[in-house]
């Protein structure tokens, strides 16, 4: 028996995927909705397995600084040179801006923070659809 906890924390963000052969490969937003799930089988003195308010700090302050009203793309889209030759905002990512691999990068900064309890990061792309990242 444990403990579970939930925030979320709306965002907004752009992204094409590079070698996908349907519409997403087209630059689009997304007005998604990150939730960050902790775990435990304890509670603190408190009575709470982590306080809200700090997940929700920790965790808002880094999606605001990396993700929100940001373009993101994969190293190699060759848009790149044309938003840099503009002065343009972007985030150049490693990997493809999938929802899957956004919830993993969220996942392994809040790991640090929350490395015994969290569990698991949900990135919801829109109403009914989200790609989850947890703890193995």
């Amino acid at each position: 028996m444990s403990y579970l906890i939930c925030k979320k924390i709306d965002f907004c963000y752009g992204h094409r995927l590079m070698e996908y052969s349907g519409v997403c490969n087209r630059i689009h937003g997304h007005n998604a909705t990150v939730e960050i799930v902790l775990e435990s089988k304890t509670l603190n003195k408190i009575g709470m397995v982590e306080d809200f308010t700090t997940v929700k700090d920790v965790a808002k302050q880094f999606i605001e600084e990396t993700f929100d009203h940001r373009l993101l793309l994969r190293y190699d889209d060759p848009l790149i040179e044309s938003l840099e030759q503009k002065n343009e905002s972007y985030l150049e990512v490693i990997y493809n801006p999938t929802a899957e691999n956004i919830s993993k990068h969220i996942f392994n900064f809040l790991s640090i923070h929350f490395k015994d309890i969290l569990v698991a990061v949900r990135v919801h792309e829109t109403n009914s659809s989200y790609a989850e990242f947890t703890r193995e």
